[in-house]
C-alpha cells in the first residue's frame, strides 16, 4: 500500500448522502474515489462494513453508469479485474458484516438506494 489510511472522518463524505447514497453524480464519484482507494488500500474496503456496504449496493443499482463504478471498485478491492463488457461477471461475496449497515436502507428515502439494497442484500 502507498501513503497513509484514511480516518472514518477522511472516509465519510464518501459514503453519507453526498457521497454513496447521493444523487447519480455523487455516487459515481464516490465509486470512482473509493475504487481509487481500493487499489491503494485493499483491505480498508475488505476490513469496514460500512465501505464494503455502500459499494455493494451501488453494484445492483438499476443505472448502468452507478452500477458500473461501483462493480468496477468491488473488483479492485477484491484484486480482480472486471471488463467493461462482461456485466453479469459474477462478483465476490461481501462479508457478512456488510447486511448490519444495510437493513436500515431498506427504507431509504431515495426509492434507486431502496430497490439497490433489497437486490444486494437478496443476491449476497
Amino acid at each position: 500500500s502507498s501513503g497513509p489510511v484514511l480516518s472514518s472522518a477522511e472516509l465519510a463524505p464518501l459514503l453519507g448522502d453526498n457521497g454513496a447514497l447521493g444523487g447519480k453524480n455523487c455516487r459515481i464519484g464516490s465509486m470512482l474515489a473509493l475504487g481509487s482507494i481500493a487499489s491503494k488500500h485493499p483491505r480498508l474496503v475488505c476490513k469496514n462494513p460500512l465501505i464494503e456496504n455502500r459499494i455493494w449496493i451501488n453494484c445492483f443499482e438499476k443505472n448502468k453508469a452507478i452500477r458500473s463504478a461501483a462493480r468496477k471498485t468491488w473488483m479492485t478491492a477484491f484484486g480482480s479485474e472486471l471488463d467493461d463488457a462482461d456485466e453479469d461477471a459474477p462478483l465476490p461475496a461481501p462479508s457478512k458484516l456488510y447486511a448490519i449497515p444495510l437493513l436500515p436502507l431498506l427504507n431509504h428515502k431515495d426509492q434507486s438506494i431502496v430497490s439497490a439494497a433489497a437486490v444486494a442484500f437478496a443476491t449476497a
